[in-house]
Formats: C-alpha cells, sequence, structure tokens
C-alpha cells in the first residue's frame, strides 16, 4: 500500500524527487497487482456528479446515523473492508473511492479537502445516505472529516480521527524539509507486498489505485496539502460539542534531531490538540501500531466508533 506517512506530507514544499519516485513506484505496481476484472464485481454503486465525472460508493449495513469512512492518501479502499463489516452490524458503512481512485473517474482540481469534501457530500446526496453522519477520517482523511464537521455540524453526529493530519503540521514539523534526516521508511512508504496473502478484493483495487489516473490524483492530493491545511484553518471557528475520538499510533516513527528535539513527541502534541476540537472529545493510543492504525489495530477503530455512535444515538 502507498501509505503516505504523515511525515512525507508534512513538508513545506512538496519535493520534486519525492513525487517523481512515489510516481514510479506506483506505476510499477501497475503490472504487479494485475488481476481481472471478470473475477471480482465490485458491490457498490457509480454515479454521475455534477454531469462531469463519475464516483463509486458502497454501503453496506443499517442505521439512522450512517458512518463514512474518508481513507488517506494512496490508501485503498480494500484496506477499509473489515472494519466496514464489523460496524455494519450496527450501522450503515459506507466507502468509496475519492475521485481518480479505484472505481472512480479523475475529478477537477486542485483535489484540496474542501473539494474532496464537497464532491463527498453531494455524493451522500446523490445515493441518497442521508445524515446526521459519523466520518472517520485517517491521516490526510482527517482533514477532509475535520472540514466537513465544521461545514456541516448539524449534519455530523461525530468524528473519529484516526492519526490524523494536523493542519498545523506543516510548520510544526518543518525540519522534515530537509530530506537528509527524513528517515528511510519514508521514501519506502510503497510497500510491494506478497500478492499470495492479498485477497481478490485486495488484488483488484491495488490493481486499480496503480493506474495512471489514480497515481496522478494521488500526486494532486500530495501538492495540494498545504491548501488543505490552510483550508481546514480557516473553517475552524470556535469549538463543535459532537463526540470527537482521536486514535493516536503508539509506535514512534519520526526521527530525534539533534538540536530541534523529538518530532514524534510534537506530532503527538498535535494529536493532543485535536481533542480540544470539541467539549466531547477523548484520545486513545494504539499502542502497538503504527500510522495504519486501519491494518495493525482494526479493533481500536471499531470500539472507538461504537462508542461515538453510542453518543451519537443518545444525544439524537
Amino acid at each position: 500500500m502507498f501509505n503516505v506517512l504523515t511525515y512525507s506530507v508534512a513538508m513545506r514544499t512538496i519535493s520534486l524527487k519525492l513525487i517523481v519516485f512515489f510516481s514510479l513506484a506506483l506505476l510499477i505496481c501497475q503490472s504487479t497487482f494485475a488481476v481481472s476484472a471478470d473475477k471480482y464485481k465490485a458491490p457498490g454503486k457509480v454515479y454521475l456528479m455534477f454531469q462531469q465525472f463519475r464516483l463509486y460508493i458502497d454501503c453496506q449495513g443499517e442505521g439512522d446515523i450512517p458512518i463514512i469512512i474518508e481513507p488517506g492518501i494512496g490508501d485503498s479502499l480494500a484496506n477499509w473492508l473489515p472494519i466496514q463489516a464489523a460496524l455494519s452490524k450496527h450501522t450503515q458503512v459506507c466507502l468509496y473511492d475519492r475521485a481518480g481512485m479505484g472505481l472512480s473517474d479523475p475529478g477537477p482540481g486542485p483535489r484540496t479537502a474542501q473539494q474532496i469534501a464537497t464532491e463527498l457530500y453531494h455524493l451522500l446526496k446523490k445515493a441518497k445516505i442521508t445524515g446526521p453522519y459519523i466520518f472517520i477520517g485517517h491521516s490526510f482523511g482527517g482533514f477532509v472529516a475535520q472540514f466537513l464537521a465544521y461545514a456541516l455540524p448539524n449534519q455530523t453526529a461525530g468524528l473519529v480521527l484516526v492519526d490524523s493530519s494536523h493542519p498545523d503540521q506543516i510548520e510544526r514539523l518543518a525540519a522534515l524539509d530537509d530530506l537528509d534526516v527524513m528517515p528511510k521508511q519514508t521514501v519506502g512508504g510503497y510497500k510491494f507486498e506478497d500478492e499470495s496473502l492479498l485477497s481478490t478484493e485486495q488484488k483488484y483495487w491495488k490493481h486499480l489505485n496503480a493506474q495512471r489516473k489514480s497515481v496522478w490524483s494521488q500526486m494532486d492530493e500530495l501538492a495540494s496539502f498545504e491548501d488543505s491545511a490552510e483550508e481546514v484553518k480557516e473553517i475552524k471557528i470556535g469549538q463543535l460539542s459532537m463526540p470527537i475520538a482521536v486514535l493516536t499510533r503508539g509506535k514512534k516513527q519520526l526521527p530525534d534531531i539533534e538540536g530541534i528535539g523529538s518530532l514524534e513527541e510534537e506530532w503527538r502534541a498535535m494529536q493532543k490538540d485535536l481533542t480540544t476540537l470539541s467539549s466531547n472529545s477523548w484520545q486513545v493510543i494504539a499502542d502497538e501500531s503504527g500510522h495504519s492504525i486501519h491494518q495493525e489495530s482494526p479493533e481500536t477503530i471499531v470500539n472507538s466508533t461504537l462508542e461515538v455512535l453510542r453518543i451519537a444515538i443518545e444525544v439524537k
């Protein structure tokens, strides 16, 4: 999975070398994860948006408060299927492909949090999925979730922020502008997984997400990261009252830099800061997980989301 770790998108200006590296890695995997379309039929539906492009969405389960999952940059919808299956026993849970990803067409640029949030809101309306919603946002997806909570407070029943990006991280992790101090796993963020260990669904979406349209969409989201951070900063006015669970990785993934200190501690401080978004929030540390909590500790997300759902039902 192309796991754009928090520090690889934290740089003030995205390095051309880094973008080229990720592009080549993704294009190489275009042939690595080939799977015939006739071996798997996606369960969701595709909707035409603004008479311009199509977006794919798959909703499972039933309930009055739907859960909408917003993955990080480059993440595969298939990596969230186990969480969707677990949560759909309690309410409706929707996974979708952002514009350009998976079965969705490329959308208009730039690919900022506001643009993506707008498209998601209209997709939900098109699919007749009514709120209020609980948004799960992982990494960059946390920007989209935060934007929606402030833009649609009456339609947002709660948030689950999974090692979410913070709007100040560009400035607060500015030391990472120097590629020489970046951890090796940042540049090796694309994992060339053993195809034999993947499910049919994972193979299918990995193949889709390695296509050129998906590669360029991911690069656009990366290049627009600073604009997305500014959009989130601008829309944050006052404190929210909805339940918000802030899930934070427990494993260290950022380096200590001489003369600067621990960037991992700075990341954890920003995660703690996210709990100030609401008067009804709490933090959960996924001790045995890195940035990909949805893969390394999925039960943490399921349990936290069910708690947000429980509170949202009581309030409703």
